[in-house]
């Protein structure tokens, strides 16, 4: 461990994020319903501020791979016209493209989802089974004037609820080192400006009206966020915008960028 482990951008911190976009890649997958398409027996433990995946150990073999890449992008697999149709449902109530996946446009498949996603069709239990889940969802464009992190399409994703509501499907390896295209990053990058130009907009309305409810806490905060596709870390752009808010809805602004501040430098 280095003393840059647990700020934004070290190591510790980044693992953090992937852990957290596998377990809501996770749920996104449960949300969909697609009928034949399972995910493993999962659960996400954190104790002091360290994160630990526990999931179920399946009888996969590598040849059992129908659908994705086990070797960076270098091989693109997708043979199996069940497990393809699967993920064109899953694809379309995501809002997913269908893109062209790998590292050179010659061993390209065209899936949906990230390159380095792996569907498998497990013979033991005659099920197709969906792992490496924490890319299934589009980046967030670099912010203009910003060094630009280079692990930013690992830990900076958009919401699923963000991205359902985007014009058009997106692509899931956008501003990533694989395959992409500049229409694919333009059409991520739009969505991005969308959070803060609407989606981030209309969660002040819910604080005020929650303002004659129950004090709002930083759980109720943080639902009603993610209920509009808004990730927490646009906390700091929310706050300007509540001055219409009662002075406690404020304070609990506040206290929650605060609270995760502190989480990120402890």
């Amino acid at each position: 461990p280095t003393k840059d482990n647990g700020k934004p951008g070290g190591p510790r911190h980044n693992a953090a994020k992937v852990l957290g976009h596998e377990l809501k890649a996770t749920g996104a997958v449960l949300d969909a319903n697609i009928c034949g398409l399972h995910v493993p027996l999962s659960l996400c433990v954190r104790y002091l501020g360290m994160g630990l995946w526990v999931s179920t150990q399946l009888a996969l073999h590598p040849e059992e791979l129908v659908y994705g890449c086990l070797d960076s992008g270098a091989t693109v697999v997708r043979s199996d016209s069940e497990m393809n149709g699967i993920m064109r449902q899953l694809g379309e109530r995501l809002n997913l493209k269908p893109h062209p996946a790998g590292m050179s446009h010659e061993a390209a498949k065209t899936i949906y989802g990230p390159t380095d996603l792996q569907g498998y069709r497990c013979t033991k239990e005659k099920r197709f089974y969906l792992l490496g889940l924490s890319r299934l969802l589009p980046p967030t464009a670099p912010e203009e004037g910003f060094t630009e992190d280079k692990a930013a399409y690992l830990t900076e994703l958009l919401r699923p609820e963000c991205v359902r509501q985007a014009p058009k499907p997106l692509n899931s390896d956008a501003f990533s080192p694989f395959l992409k295209t500049a229409s694919d990053e333009e059409a991520v990058a739009n969505c991005t400006r969308s959070i803060t130009e609407s989606l981030l907009p209309a969660v002040v309305p819910q604080l005020v009206e929650g303002a004659t409810a129950d004090a709002l806490t930083g759980e109720g905060l943080v639902r009603i966020m993610h209920d509009n596709g808004v990730n927490c870390r646009y906390l700091g752009k929310l706050l300007p915008l509540t001055e219409t808010c009662p002075a406690r809805h404020m304070l609990v602004v506040c206290s929650e960028m605060v609270a995760r501040a502190f989480r990120g430098i402890v």
